[in-house]
């Protein structure tokens, strides 16, 4: 019996993860489009804007409880924000699911520990949010410097080089 090498099987996988990893993104929005602006409630209750984090980079997170996939992407995250500083980036989890008291107990038990808005199905479809996890990068000027879907190992360092970017620029310019 002939036995396919392991190096063929590799490139096989690597090709089908590259193809999946550009049809997830292929639908977001494109870099350097004004991210849609947005007026939700948290999971506490407390009302927050996009346009609350002006001048700043602010990392959305689009994310459910019980996806492992996201669950990894945050930690990618809470990582970065560790190694680069508090000070580089916001962090806005975007939760899809309107039952407030599962995502308070996720929050209580430590899991996510960063603002969790309520995710209306209007901005999910103005985000294009078709898999999870879903994140955008938004620059100081409230454009889009990166939009990225599902997990993969060189997520980390993907969002790391667009936040060093963007933490280097200057002011706001075109906020909404």
């Amino acid at each position: 019996m002939k036995q396919t090498p392991v190096f063929l099987i590799f490139i096989l996988f690597s090709v089908n993860i590259l193809y999946s990893q550009n049809y997830l993104e292929k639908n977001l929005l494109k870099k350097d489009n004004i991210a849609p602006v947005f007026s939700l409630l948290t999971a506490s209750g407390d009302s927050i804007n996009l346009s609350d984090y002006k001048g700043k980079v602010v990392i959305l997170d689009f994310w459910y409880v019980g996806c492992s996939p996201c669950v990894k992407a945050y930690r990618d995250i809470k990582a970065l924000e560790e190694k680069l500083g508090k000070d580089k980036f916001v962090i806005i989890g975007m939760n899809p699911v309107t039952r407030k008291n599962k995502i308070l107990r996720y929050i209580k038990k430590g899991k996510y520990n960063d603002t969790v808005a309520i995710c209306s199905k209007t901005i999910r479809d103005q985000y294009k949010v078709k898999a999870y996890p879903t994140i955008y990068v938004i620059n100081k000027q409230g454009k889009i410097a990166l939009a990225t879907a599902g997990y993969y190992n060189e997520l980390k360092s993907k969002i790391e080089k667009v936040v060093q970017e963007e933490s280097k620029k200057g002011g706001v310019k075109i906020f909404l």
